[in-house]
């Protein structure tokens, strides 16, 4: 019945094609009539129980609803096998049926994502920027979903393309491939490879750890759900998911909580830990935490084992025995640098209307994280600072999230001096007394202010090169 209607209405507005129509109108539909007569269809969906044929045949003779047409309407009940060898193609949106010769198959796709995670585009940042990056690995994700790959491979490219938009601060494409790969991880532990490891945990009786990776995500997604200040069942049902995590690699040992390894366990620990310190306001705890993950992401080597989720292999028994990189927080850095600034504004409110008459500079650099930014400028308690935070860091409350003491700044170090042009920035009253910068309580606890953002755009993107911008421009 439907197939009759939708064969109807197109009876009424031909192919494009009529006499007097325009060159443009007649090349559209000769291109139209060539991507749909590549059109090989393989049925995907368990509830058609028959052959594609059955169906191009449905509409009857006379129907005006030929098969071309019928292929574009029921496209997506089939799964499109792709023929296209390019390792490069743009990201296109698509607004009719794909063309089978522009898709690629799942061993040109992973030739594809090799190269990407080569050290020949990953690591020429100039030639090959994050824009470049987002649109090749949007089109490697375009030809998975209209060719229906869900296994293993998929969640190894959504998983990159993920890690690369959260290392450039996109969370609008961030959070696009965090949400398909909550469905992959879960059809990953349901699938075939789940009931493997189901049944070599039953032998080993070890933990079933299907993918690794799953809980990295889980973590990503608590962040996520704090920075966006998302709210309702779905964010309840993350932590309840990650607080399930947690006691599940918990054990009570002769009441002493014993902490079980998990390639991930301190990452999600660590997500909790942050958002709680969020919900509270809490900014020394805060940058505790941040400094953890910073400390796990300053090595190069660490950013690229970010990207690239883990090391290579050598051998298939060294790679089931080995812990994926990866298993720090240095991936949630990202997400908490969304807030960072924040949390700094947040804590100078709190330290205007607690601290009178004054306070200290540098006291506030320690706590507002500016001692962290610069390293070896801070000093120790007994050096002529005000003392660290009490703490050596480490699992300081026993939740298992990786902490660091924040260190003193020294006088007239680059982290008070940062500490005091961000605090005037924001229209905080600094005196100098006894050749110490402090903050005026009273004074600033009226007068700051959350400045303008200056890097600003009204549309567009402002990390786009202008150069780039009016090269495009001129050569178009």
């Amino acid at each position: 019945m439907e197939l009759a209607k939708r064969a109807r209405r197109v009876g009424r507005f031909g192919d494009g094609a009529a006499e007097g129509a325009s060159e443009a109108a007649t090349a559209a539909a000769e291109a139209r009539r060539a991507r749909l007569s590549n059109l090989r269809f393989a049925s995907s969906s368990p509830s058609l129980h028959f052959a594609p044929d059955v169906l191009l045949s449905s509409a009857g003779p006379g129907s005006g609803f030929d098969d071309l047409e019928l292929k574009e309407s029921a496209w997506d009940a089939f799964t499109v096998r792709g023929t296209c060898e390019r390792l490069e193609k743009s990201y296109f949106r698509l607004t009719s049926a794909p063309d089978p010769s522009t898709v690629r198959p799942e061993p040109v796709l992973r030739a594809a994502l090799r190269r990407l995670r080569s050290r020949e585009v990953a690591g020429d940042p100039k030639k090959y920027n994050y824009h470049y990056l987002n649109d090749q690995l949007k089109a490697i994700r375009q030809d998975l979903v209209v060719q229906r790959l869900r296994a293993a491979f998929a969640v190894e490219a959504y998983e990159h393309h993920a890690r690369v938009a959260l290392r450039h601060g996109d969370l609008g494409e961030f959070n696009q491939c965090q949400t398909v790969l909550r469905d992959l991880h879960r059809e990953a532990e349901n699938g075939d490879a789940g009931k493997t490891a189901k049944k070599k945990a039953k032998k080993t009786k070890n933990e079933i750890v299907v993918n690794d990776n799953s809980a990295e995500f889980l973590a990503y997604r608590v962040l996520y759900g704090a920075v966006t200040d998302a709210t309702g069942p779905e964010y309840v049902a993350v932590l309840a998911e990650a607080a399930a995590f947690i006691a599940k690699h918990q054990r009570n040992a002769n009441g002493n909580t014993r902490l079980v390894a998990h390639p991930h366990f301190a990452c999600v620990a660590h997500a909790l830990a942050a958002r709680k310190a969020l919900a509270s306001s809490d900014a020394c705890e805060w940058f505790r935490l941040l400094g953890a993950a910073q400390a796990s992401l300053d090595a190069e080597t660490a950013e690229r084992a970010f990207d690239e989720g883990e090391t290579k292999k050598k051998t298939r028994e060294e790679d089931e025995d080995r812990e994926a990189i990866g298993n720090g927080c240095f991936g949630n850095v990202y997400l908490m640098r969304v807030k960072t600034e924040e949390m700094r504004f947040r804590h100078a409110l709190a330290a205007g209307a607690a601290f009178r008459p004054r306070v200290p500079v540098r006291f506030l650099a320690k706590t507002m994280g500016f001692s962290l930014e610069f390293p070896g400028t801070g000093t120790r308690s007994g050096d002529g600072g005000d003392g660290g935070d009490g703490g050596d860091g480490g699992d300081g409350d026993g939740d298992g999230a990786p902490r660091v003491a924040l260190p003193a700044a020294a006088r007239g170090s680059a982290a008070e001096s940062a500490c005091a042009a961000w605090l005037t920035r924001h229209g905080a009253a600094l005196v100098v007394e006894d050749g110490e910068t402090q903050m005026d309580g009273k004074a600033s606890a009226h007068s700051l202010f959350v400045p303008e953002d200056t890097d600003a755009v009204a549309h567009g993107d402002r990390t786009l090169d202008i150069e780039d911008f009016l090269a495009k421009a001129v050569g178009s």
